[in-house]
């Protein structure tokens, strides 16, 4: 929201409309107010002018979590950090005014993760409401397997996608691991 301060009677007027998302951090970066919102429990940044218009969708290197978009103000570059079930947190740049991002420090792993694949399903809970579920295998794991299921649902805390190498080694000799985001989490707000 926005407020002229010199009014004598100031008035609050939307910068942003609201979403259903969760709002996680803003910044201003580049002469552009950079949004991170929590949707369906991965990351989802946005990027708009300071009139509050053109909001564009920021790529991510997958479905997976985005923390920490930080730069000057005035500046055209920002850094954040991103992880996912496939990707160990890992340091990006962010050129605002190309709205592009390149690798800036990433850890070597041993294992090929580009076989690991994440998949983002839903269903439906006991009352309808929609949940939602990561699903991550090796992509030739196409038949029933072993699998691993995980879900945490209180006190607010999400089970947002993060990189896990327990998880990792049991998918290496071909299981499955299943988080699901059950109700009581914070992945749609305050419950």
């Amino acid at each position: 929201m926005t407020l002229d301060l010199g009014d004598a009677e100031p008035t609050f007027t939307d910068l942003i409309v609201e979403k259903e998302a969760i709002l996680n951090d803003a910044s201003l970066l580049g002469g552009r107010l950079i949004v991170s919102y929590l949707v369906d429990a991965k990351t989802q940044v946005e990027s708009y002018r300071l009139d509050g218009f053109s909001g564009i969708v920021l790529a991510l290197p997958g479905i997976g979590s985005a923390r920490g978009l930080r730069g000057r103000a005035t500046d055209d570059e920002a850094f954040f950090v991103f992880t996912n079930h496939n990707a160990p947190t890992t340091i990006y740049r962010h050129d605002v005014a190309t709205n592009t991002s390149s690798v800036w420090a990433q850890p070597k792993i041993a294992v090929d993760l580009d076989r690991i694949v994440v998949e983002q399903r839903f269903y439906a809970s006991k009352d309808g409401a929609k949940v939602s579920m990561f699903i991550v295998r090796r992509e030739d794991t196409t038949r029933p397997a072993a699998t691993l299921l995980y879900g945490y649902g209180g006190f607010g805390i999400s089970a947002i996608p993060i990189y896990s190498p327990a998880q990792l080694a049991w998918m290496e000799p071909g299981g499955v691991v299943a988080v699901a985001n059950i109700r009581g989490g914070g992945e749609y707000g305050k419950g």
